[in-house]
């Protein structure tokens, strides 16, 4: 199935107007149209972005031989953000959460994990202990398309940091930028608040030791794309 014809069954399959996917690349419906009858074709910076909105490699979208029924594979298919959801997620609960090996600092005196499942990869950098920051970052064939800055500090006595790795473990898809709304265990208890979507969002954690507050903090980010 050559690439015009497999597009605009892509489109057409997802019941989405040709402006949409304007919309979604930065171009015009007409260049759409034209992608769509043969005309044209899109740069390179477009087939990344547009393979990704369909929740297929740039392979299967450029390669003539693939002529899979979209119709049925679609439905099978994650969508581009499910695939970002389900592989941070891996990536948390494979890095600082599960108690990962550090790796080389890539800043000065900065706390660096990395995880890989190609083309996504994973990068969680952070500075300072009791009081920190940091960055997380997803990247797709080295562009990077999510992050999300953080800031906390320890407020009392009675900090685990343990717990708070348990927490995070237990992250879901509805809520994969820190742990879930509230985990308990013990005398530990773990809140969570989140405002916005994946591709926007701001949240602030707490962890309470009986009825006091323990450690805080604050965190925003969302797509890049």
């Amino acid at each position: 199935m050559k690439f015009h014809d497999k597009l605009y069954q892509l489109r057409t399959n997802k019941n989405l107007s040709q402006e949409k996917i304007a919309e979604q690349l930065s171009v015009s419906r007409q260049t759409v149209a034209k992608w769509e009858t043969g005309k044209a074709y899109p740069e390179i910076d477009k087939l990344l972005p547009l393979s990704r909105f369909f929740g297929i490699t740039v392979d299967a979208l450029l390669d003539d031989s693939q002529c899979n029924d979209y119709s049925v594979k679609l439905k099978a298919t994650k969508t581009p953000h499910e695939q970002i959801i389900s592989f941070l997620l891996l990536a948390k609960r494979s890095t600082y959460a599960a108690k990962g090996q550090e790796r080389e600092p890539c800043r000065l005196a900065s706390h660096d994990y990395y995880f890989e499942k190609a083309p996504l990869a994973y990068l969680d950098s952070f500075f300072g202990a009791d009081v920190f920051s940091g960055e997380e970052v997803v990247y797709e064939v080295k562009v990077p398309i999510w992050s999300m800055n953080y800031i906390g500090r320890l407020v009392g006595e009675g900090f685990s940091s343990d717990f708070l790795k348990e927490a995070l473990l237990v992250g879901n898809e509805k809520y994969p930028y820190r742990g879930p709304l509230h985990y308990t265990n013990g005398l530990f208890t773990y809140h969570n608040q989140v405002d916005g979507s994946f591709e926007w969002f701001e949240g602030n954690e707490e962890i309470f030791f009986g009825v006091n507050k323990v450690y805080e903090c604050k965190y925003h980010g969302g797509l890049l794309l």
